[in-house]
């Protein structure tokens, strides 16, 4: 009789458990946002350089110039109190010693931090060409092999939300032996991505 009635508890008790399991439903909501956004760029300009002929790698070198932040555009654009110095970057040719740029204008692109303390990389997208608008000769345009960036400085600056930080972009020109004088013009296109 004891042996019945221990097996009547046994089942009693693991009903009662098993009718203590059920299932709860919630939802989960996730907001994504851009870190970034492009204001606006400005072109860059190697102004009137020399050259004698011969193949030559020419390179705006914009790594030293240190990025300025400003809640408005106009401080950090060209002729505004916040304007970032330009002179101290440089033009590479060969062998020969940098100059700092004086009359040149490098790429700067008008980064809003909609995150504070964003941080991005910055790459070449393709090969680009500069080119002339008509050529008395063979057609042979100059190359942008790849680019130079402040991007290290840039991420470095404590950026805070809404604010408006110069990103500058040096292109790194290969030019052919023969080329034709004149003005080359071409679209650089690079890739901002916040990391």
């Amino acid at each position: 009789m004891k042996k019945i009635i221990l097996l009547l508890t046994c089942a009693v008790l693991l009903c009662a458990n098993m009718a203590f399991a059920e299932n709860a439903n919630f939802q989960a909501t996730i907001t994504l946002a851009q870190p970034f956004s492009i204001d606006s760029t400005a072109n860059a300009d190697f102004g009137t350089l020399y050259t004698t002929g011969t193949a030559e790698t020419i390179t705006m070198n914009v790594v030293p110039i240190v990025p300025v932040t400003d809640t408005t555009l106009v401080l950090v654009s060209p002729g505004g109190a916040s304007e970032p110095t330009l002179t101290t970057g440089q033009i590479i040719r060969g062998t020969s010693a940098p100059e700092a740029i004086v009359a040149q204008t490098p790429g700067i692109i008008y980064i809003v931090a909609t995150q504070a303390n964003v941080d991005l990389a910055v790459s070449l997208v393709g090969t680009p060409s500069l080119g002339k608008g008509f050529y008395s000769g063979t057609a042979t345009p100059i190359t942008v092999s790849g680019i130079t960036t402040n991007v290290t400085a840039f991420n470095s600056l404590a950026i805070p939300a809404s604010q408006f930080a110069t990103l500058m972009v040096g292109p790194v020109l290969s030019v052919p032996a023969g080329v034709e004088t004149g003005t080359y013009t071409g679209t650089v296109t690079v890739d901002v991505t916040a990391i």
